[in-house]
């Protein structure tokens, strides 16, 4: 991919938000790439070049979510978090 980091990432992130926007509605084992390209206004070569099927968005967001907990928890311990400075 010769994109910008940016625009990648956006990308990305418009097709997993639009994947929870759907999840929020239907089962996500009934959620299918046409209803995830549809929603987040993209083309089906655009989701195939960041996601293999639908499984791997969820897999996606889910190490998406780990890695920012780890490092909200590592900020914690050193105690750079908003939340000791704000709260604590």
């Amino acid at each position: 991919m010769n994109k910008q980091p940016e625009i990648t990432d956006a990308t990305r992130e418009a097709l997993v938000n639009a994947f929870f926007q759907l999840a929020g509605k239907n089962n996500i084992i009934q959620i299918t790439v046409r209803e995830i390209i549809n929603s987040a206004g993209y083309s089906r070569a655009t989701f195939y070049r960041y996601f293999k099927d639908v499984f791997a968005v969820i897999e996606y967001a889910e190490d998406s979510f780990f890695q920012k907990t780890r490092e909200a928890l590592a900020e914690h311990e050193k105690g750079n978090s908003i939340y000791d400075r704000h709260f604590f």
